[in-house]
């Protein structure tokens, strides 16, 4: 009856064993796939921040030069005038 109890005992220790094993290794695993992840993410908001404040400095840049673009066209339009 011992020998028996004990046997039981130790597969219902290594079962739990077991079980604990894998809890581990899976939360390892979903771990690294979570912080993979958010590499990935934070690398992908990062680029898309890069590339708004891009489009939104080119804006700016945009805004600044239409104005000399349209003097210009003032003083070209002024010249011709003046010539013809």
């Amino acid at each position: 009856m011992f020998y028996g109890r004990a046997v039981e005992t130790a597969c219902k220790s290594s079962i739990i064993h077991l079980a604990w094993w894998i809890i581990k290794r899976w939360a390892v695993v979903v771990s690294r796939q979570v912080l993979s992840t958010s590499r990935r993410y934070s690398l992908s908001l990062f680029a898309l921040e890069v590339f708004v404040s891009s489009g939104m400095l080119a804006a700016e840049m945009g805004k600044q030069v239409q104005p000399l673009d349209r003097t210009l066209n003032t003083q070209d339009r002024s010249i011709k005038e003046h010539f013809l």
